[in-house]
């Protein structure tokens, strides 16, 4: 592929420790996510305990780019999740997202930190299990 990305994921690597779903992930999507997929419906992406590992992992994406899963495990660059999280732009043909970035820049929306956004292209790029 000989296309050039504008967008500087230098700063991405897969942790060296596994990254838990149930133990890293699961909390900071309830706390920063919920309010718009669940409560709000945006998406059709319901993160609830009990539902959000079947809600990422395998789930087409239902607004556009039905070639891109949500979470494709063991492939970060074909899951629309961190497409989303890493808000590049759409100007950008490799690593820039769709849409808008998640979250959303709202002034009462906190940006996920460089720290959360590696937590969920490790989880991916480790397989993303249900762990």
């Amino acid at each position: 592929d000989d296309t050039v990305s504008n967008c500087d994921v230098s700063w991405l690597n897969v942790a060296e420790k596994p990254v838990s779903f149930s133990m890293d992930l699961l909390a900071m999507f309830l706390e920063r996510c919920v309010d718009c997929h669940t409560i709000q419906g945006h998406g059709g992406l319901f993160l609830t305990p009990l539902k959000a590992y079947d809600e990422l992992v395998g789930h087409p994406n239902e607004l556009s780019y039905d070639d891109l899963p949500r979470v494709e495990p063991g492939d970060p660059q074909g899951s629309y999740l961190v497409h989303k999280v890493i808000g590049c732009g759409p100007e950008d043909a490799v690593w820039g997202y769709y849409q808008a970035p998640m979250p959303p820049p709202l002034p009462d929306l906190t940006p996920l930190t460089h720290d959360e956004v590696n937590l969920i292209y490790s989880w991916i790029s480790q397989g993303a299990e249900n762990n």
